[in-house]
């Protein structure tokens, strides 16, 4: 997986938790120390439409809906692309895949995204909007003072 027009080679497929490999990848490189939320088997079990990208059959990054607040609030979350095909865009068509799937699946008003100041950039480039309302979220979470990005719904 060196160098390859990934645009024509990417597929997505849902996660498939018993596959031990892609589960101990997605935990790995999402435990490195410039990652926001590591991942866990646990919490990857309670995500929603996650959605793989796959290219040439070997893992290449995975998002999911993290938390669903309500049938309106949903929030994107635990984008992870593998660290050496970083920089290929996989992470901004996982992003737009999953955005798309959440549009029309789930059809919230509003779907949120926690950004570090790396997954910050790639929301602002798709037109997502840094978005400081949280009237609309649990008061008890802790999360609400991280950059807080409305994704744009296509």
């Amino acid at each position: 997986m060196n160098n390859f027009g990934h645009e024509s080679g990417l597929v997505f497929r849902d996660l498939d938790l018993e596959s031990d490999q892609d589960v101990h990848n997605l935990i790995e490189w999402s435990n490195r120390p410039d990652e926001m939320i590591p991942l866990s088997y646990e919490s990857l079990a309670r995500h929603h439409l996650s959605t793989c990208a796959y290219l040439d059959n070997e893992l290449a990054g995975y998002a999911a809906v993290s938390v669903i607040y309500s049938s309106d609030v949903v929030e994107f979350g635990a984008l992870v692309v593998n660290p050496d095909l970083r920089g290929h865009k996989i992470g901004s068509e996982l992003t737009r895949k999953v955005v798309s799937k959440v549009s029309q699946e789930l059809r919230p008003s509003l779907i949120l995204a926690f950004a570090n100041e790396k997954s910050s950039k790639l929301f602002k480039k798709l037109g997502g909007k840094s978005w400081q309302d949280t009237d609309l979220l649990p008061q008890d979470q802790s999360l609400w003072t991280q950059n807080v990005h409305h994704c744009p719904q296509r």
